[in-house]
C-alpha cells in the first residue's frame, strides 16, 4: 500500500459536459469517507460548485491553491510561448524538407542541417529560380564545401 500522507483533501475533474469533485477526509490510518459530487457544465452547476468548494475550503477540509506571484507567472507564461513558437518553426521546418522532397532537390541528404548557412543560401537561390544545380551547389561554405560534388548531384534535375 501506498502510505497515506493527507488526512483530507479534494480532487477535481474538469470534463467538457460535467464536472466530478471528490472529497477525501479521515485519519491516515483509517479507510477515509468518500463524499464525491457531480455537476453539470452549466453557468447554474458550476456556481454551485463554486459554493461547495468555498464551503470545504473555509471549514479546513481543502487546502487552498498555490497562486505564484506574478513573477513566476510571467515567467511560465513566456516559457510556454517559447515552447511554442519553437514547435511552430520545427513544423515550418519539417515542411519546407517536405516540399524540397517533392521538388526532388534532395540537399537535406546531404547537408546536415538545411538551414544553416549554406543550406539558407542555397534555398534562398533556389526560390529565385535562376541558377543552375552547380551554380547552388557553389554557395556551400566552410566544411560543405567539400561536399560540392554531392550537393550537384542532389540538386541536379529539381523542379
Amino acid at each position: 500500500m501506498i502510505k497515506v500522507i493527507l488526512e483530507r483533501c479534494a480532487g477535481i475533474d474538469v470534463g467538457k459536459r460535467f464536472v466530478v469533485v471528490c472529497l477525501l477526509t479521515g485519519a491516515a490510518s483509517e479507510c477515509p469517507r468518500m463524499e464525491k459530487r457531480q455537476y453539470d457544465a452549466t453557468v447554474v452547476e458550476l456556481e454551485k460548485l463554486s459554493a461547495w468548494l468555498a464551503y470545504l475550503l473555509r471549514h479546513g477540509l481543502i487546502r487552498p491553491s498555490f497562486i505564484p506571484p506574478p513573477e513566476i507567472r510571467e515567467l511560465r507564461s513566456l516559457t510556454r510561448q517559447r515552447r511554442d513558437l519553437i514547435a511552430v518553426g520545427a513544423r515550418e521546418r519539417n515542411r519546407v524538407q517536405r516540399l524540397l522532397e517533392e521538388a526532388n532537390i534532395k540537399i537535406g541528404n546531404v547537408l546536415s542541417d538545411v538551414f544553416g548557412v549554406s543550406g539558407q543560401r542555397m534555398l534562398e537561390t533556389l526560390v529565385e529560380g535562376k541558377a543552375t544545380a552547380a551554380e547552388v551547389a557553389q554557395l556551400a561554405v566552410k566544411s560543405v564545401r567539400r561536399k560540392i560534388p554531392l550537393l550537384e548531384a542532389a540538386l541536379e534535375g529539381h523542379g
